[in-house]
């Protein structure tokens, strides 16, 4: 009986799942996306017709500052649910993260080629319509790879929709 204890209780816990709801790969999409749009416009500074891309990043944050919010608050509980914490520190490092993914873009492209390809997205974002922005980040989980796969058992059900 003892041994047969023992056993259980040096068994490993069951992990929770590390894949992502729908709504927990979308709050990192919009995470990402908002992450990329702060590099372009600090990096680039001003769009091909001349417009301040920190004052478009800006406004787009102010715009989708209800949503971001949101997004922080989906992701802080897919960490607090994996790791059993508060999920700030795993929240801030994924920030850093992505800003540094969208960094890395420029140092292997060059600030020229990247800016060419770019500048304009953080103007183009903040004129966005919702349907559009919601199409965007449709587009970017289907060409991006996210910190985690969507999860494929019908055990781990999005939690939005419960």
């Amino acid at each position: 009986m003892l041994i047969g204890l023992a056993a259980i209780l040096s068994m490993p816990a069951l992990a929770k799942p590390d894949c992502y709801t729908p709504a927990e790969l979308h709050a990192e999409q919009f995470l990402r996306l908002h992450s990329e749009l702060m590099v372009t416009a600090y990096s680039c500074k001003r769009s091909s017709e001349n417009v301040d891309l920190i004052s478009a990043y800006t406004a787009f944050t102010q715009n989708n500052l209800v949503d971001l919010q949101k997004a922080d608050k989906v992701m802080l509980g897919f960490f607090k649910a994996r790791d059993g914490d508060d999920g700030i520190a795993q929240l801030d490092d994924m920030h850093t993260k992505l800003a540094n993914a969208a960094g890395q873009i420029i140092a292997d492209q060059s600030l020229e080629i990247f800016c060419d390809n770019n500048r304009n997205r953080p103007v183009s974002l903040y004129f966005a319509t919702p349907k559009e922005l919601q199409e965007e980040l449709k587009n970017m989980a289907a060409m991006t790879k996210s910190y985690r796969p969507l999860c494929k058992t019908a055990g781990h059900m999005d939690k939005a929709a419960r």
